[in-house]
């Protein structure tokens, strides 16, 4: 019965701190219409420093600069050097890159 009893708390133990660890992973918040030129409009709300990565698609970049407009452009930049056509690069620079994550801190 003690042994029963032991294994039950064990495995509860295991659960519970499996679960806590799972929560404390990084944090996304999954968008549909936000891109460069509406960010701070859409996600303004969100804490510059509480966001770790801003993605694209397949395409993830740190955050680089002191404030939003300096991240935006350097997004911006980072992403440009990565995409091949250059008409397709004047239009992005023009309408602006889709973000479809943010990942945050932990």
């Amino acid at each position: 019965m003690k042994k029963i009893f032991l294994l039950l708390i064990l495995l509860s133990t295991i659960l519970i701190v499996s679960t806590v660890k799972a929560e404390r992973s990084n944090k996304e918040i999954i968008f549909d219409d936000l891109n460069t030129k509406n960010f701070i409009a859409k996600a303004g709300y969100l804490e510059l420093h509480s966001i770790k990565k801003i993605c694209s698609y397949d395409y993830c970049d740190y955050l680089i600069g002191n404030n939003v407009y300096d991240v935006l452009d350097n997004f911006t930049k980072n992403y440009l050097e990565t995409v091949k056509n250059k008409e397709d690069r004047l239009i992005l620079n023009v309408k602006g890159i889709k973000i479809t994550k943010l990942v945050l801190e932990e």
